[in-house]
């Protein structure tokens, strides 16, 4: 055999390099696929397998920083733990109430808006927290009442959010906003230029501008007889405010008082507020605003702090003896107002008789109100017939104004 491929090498030596050559490249190929098949597989697999974790581990880094940068970038309206308690799904519940009455505001947009809650924008202080003045953009202000952290402070907080956030009349303040995160309770309200009443009868002595002149002091009492009025007699709901006070009165670039702080409002006779709210089915908080506007009327005329107003007998003796020099507000003495004061003074009379069966409706009031300023040419300072029946028509719950006339009370 030997001899025969040496001959035929001899004869035709490209086919004998030819044929070894394919000889060889087999003989390779088997070799080679029997190490792969038995050998590289492991090493093969290692890598692969090593180079797809690499790539998944940094998928999932990639992936996990992106969700950190989007949740820090995102402002949290509530910060709670991603599993609500018990008390967190019922601070949800709240929230979702109220929502019905005003727009929800977060926090960290009202630190914002009042500068960290700066001194320099402190615009009031009372026993329920701190009145700020805020920016909310596009040039306009409004007013934001911060709440002291007080367990009894949250029915009040509640209260005044499905009172007032309801209602829509000239002579009330309007809410347009409120926050409620952990312990934090903020109302927002549209910004009063002139303060509250009471800081203008008792200014003091560093920030005293000017005294009210009467003209201005008579248009305030009608325009507070009118809230009143509307709130007790033509609301969808009737509401008796509970705390009628100068302080409770705020006054606009116009002198146009806004009654606010309906954190201890009483509606009456109502099937459809929340429990919440105080529901009565009596005259008698009605008959306690009658008395509380008496005292503000006294207010208004002397400029004594409401504590230190003179009672029915003084009031008596006053008007018996035709001298009201002793009683009233030194700065309305010999204007010409005597007439009027005088008749003011009667009807706060009448408001704060001791019996409370014997004290007027608000509507009787405001109607002898607006019969004195016509009677003493004043009409001019308390609207047209026209503006005032406006001011007793009432918005509905879609907004809409109903310019019905005020009707007797049925009791």
């Amino acid at each position: 055999m030997a001899l025969i491929l040496l001959e035929e090498s001899i004869d035709d030596p490209d086919a004998f390099f030819i044929r070894g050559f394919v000889v060889g490249w087999s003989v390779a190929a088997v070799i080679a696929f029997a190490v792969t098949w038995f050998y590289m597989p492991n090493i093969f697999a290692e890598k692969v397998m090593k180079w797809k974790e690499k790539r998944r581990k940094k998928k999932k880094k990639k992936k996990k920083k992106m969700k950190k940068k989007k949740e820090t970038s995102k402002p949290k309206m509530v910060q709670g733990s991603p599993n609500p308690t018990i008390s967190d799904r019922i601070q949800d519940a709240k929230i979702h109430i109220l929502e019905k009455y005003a727009t929800r505001m977060s926090f960290s947009y009202l630190i914002r808006a009042t500068e960290n809650f700066r001194g320099d924008n402190i615009i009031g202080l009372g026993k329920q927290g701190t009145l700020y003045k805020a920016a909310l953009g596009n040039g306009n202000f409004f007013a934001v009442k911060r709440f002291q952290y007080l367990q009894n402070m949250e029915q009040q907080f509640i209260s005044e959010i499905m009172t007032i956030g309801r209602l829509k009349h000239r002579n009330l303040v309007q809410l347009f906003g409120f926050c409620l995160e952990r312990k934090e309770r903020l109302l927002v309200y549209n910004y009063v230029e002139n303060g509250s009443l009471y800081d203008w009868l008792h200014p003091k002595e560093e920030t005293k501008t000017f005294a009210l002149e009467w003209p201005v002091r008579f248009r305030i009492t009608i325009g507070i007889a009118r809230g009143l009025t509307w709130l007790h007699h033509n609301c969808n709901s009737r509401i008796h405010h509970g705390n009628i006070c100068s302080k409770c009165i705020l006054l606009d670039k116009n002198f146009d008082p806004k009654i606010s702080k309906f954190g201890e409002a009483v509606i009456v006779t109502s099937n459809y507020w929340n429990s919440y709210l105080k529901v009565y089915d009596k005259g008698e908080s009605r008959l306690n605003d009658v008395f509380g506007f008496g005292i503000l009327l006294l207010e208004v005329v002397t400029g004594e702090e409401p504590e230190r107003v003179p009672g029915l007998s003084q009031i008596a003796h006053v008007l018996s003896i035709s001298s009201l020099y002793d009683l009233i507000d030194r700065s309305l003495i010999g204007k010409g107002f005597d007439s009027e004061i005088a008749q003011i003074l009667e009807v706060a009379s009448e408001c704060i008789q001791t019996c409370s069966s014997k004290r007027p409706t608000m509507l009787q009031v405001y109607k002898i109100l607006t019969a004195i300023g016509a009677r003493n040419g004043n009409a001019r300072n308390i609207g047209t017939s026209e503006q005032i029946e406006e001011g007793l028509g009432f918005h509905n719950q879609m907004g809409e104004h109903g310019g019905i006339e005020i009707v007797e009370e049925i009791e």
